[in-house]
């Protein structure tokens, strides 16, 4: 690959993780939305379906038993999933069968 060819990827790379953590941050937010509202539904009971589903959602995120692809920021590592960096419709079919992992050296973790 040409260097503009690799400057264009990575710069492509390094919005795509931006986009991954404002989603993340989004999702957290979310989670703890549906979760006090399902408490509250429930009567507190975190057995419920209801209950259940919002935990196994809040233990997908960012957890090596559910990734399949991980990404590195300033010696930190994101699990991440392919399916959903494929939602997000920047990522072609050969990109997320062939990464495993992914490091930018120039971003800030934050």
């Amino acid at each position: 690959a040409r260097p503009s060819e690799d400057a264009a990827q990575v710069a492509k790379l390094q919005n795509h993780i931006e986009l991954l953590k404002a989603q993340h941050r989004k999702l957290q937010a979310r989670t703890a939305e549906l979760e006090k509202l399902a408490a509250t539904a429930q009567g507190g009971n975190q057995d419920s379906i209801a209950g259940l589903a919002l935990k196994f959602l809040d233990q997908a995120l960012d957890k090596p038993t559910f990734s399949d692809i991980i990404i590195h920021v300033e010696g930190k590592s994101i699990h991440a999933h392919r399916w959903v960096l494929s939602l997000r419709g920047r990522w072609t079919d050969a990109d997320l069968t062939t990464l495993q992992e992914i490091t930018f050296d120039s971003l800030s973790y934050k």
